[in-house]
C-alpha cells in the first residue's frame, strides 16, 4: 500500500469516527435536554 492511499484511508477513518461522534454527542444532548 502506497503512502498516498494509506493517507487517504486514515483521513476517511477520521471522518467517520467523528461523524460517529458527533451523532452520539447530539444524541446525549437532546436526551438531556440541552439542545
Amino acid at each position: 500500500m502506497n503512502v498516498t492511499t494509506k493517507f487517504y484511508l486514515q483521513k476517511i477513518a477520521l471522518s467517520v469516527a467523528g461523524a460517529i461522534v458527533a451523532a452520539y454527542t447530539i444524541k446525549y444532548l437532546k436526551k438531556g435536554g440541552l439542545l
